[in-house]
């Protein structure tokens, strides 16, 4: 083999070991991807999970009466700083990770 033939070969070379680089790289960002949807999902289900503890908590003491005197069927958005209002310490520190959980989670989705 001539110089000049390996010169030329030796650029193949590193575009093919380039190539055979890029999957693992790939592969990465798939498990990434695959990583960061499942902490959504997750951060979903304990959102979900630690606002219905919340209100469970706030509905059988501070939020009794309010509870009984509510119209079946009535829509109520019970955002963290709705639950921060109730004067029971538990549901005022779940209210303070739910809100938490949500800047997280928002955080997530920007990336």
């Amino acid at each position: 083999m001539s110089k000049r033939n390996r010169a030329t070969e030796a650029p193949l070379r590193r575009r093919s070991n380039s190539v055979l680089e890029l999957k693992p790289y790939l592969q990465r960002a798939h498990r990434r991807r695959a990583a960061v949807s499942e902490a959504q999902t997750t951060l979903e289900q304990s959102i979900r999970s630690l606002t219905a503890a919340a209100i469970n908590i706030a509905i059988s003491d501070s939020w009794h009466r309010w509870d009984q005197d509510t119209p079946e069927g009535t829509v109520v958005d019970f955002s963290p700083e709705v639950l921060a209002t109730c004067t029971d310490p538990s549901v005022q520190a779940i209210a303070s990770v739910l809100d938490a959980l949500h800047e997280a989670a928002g955080a997530i989705e920007e990336c």
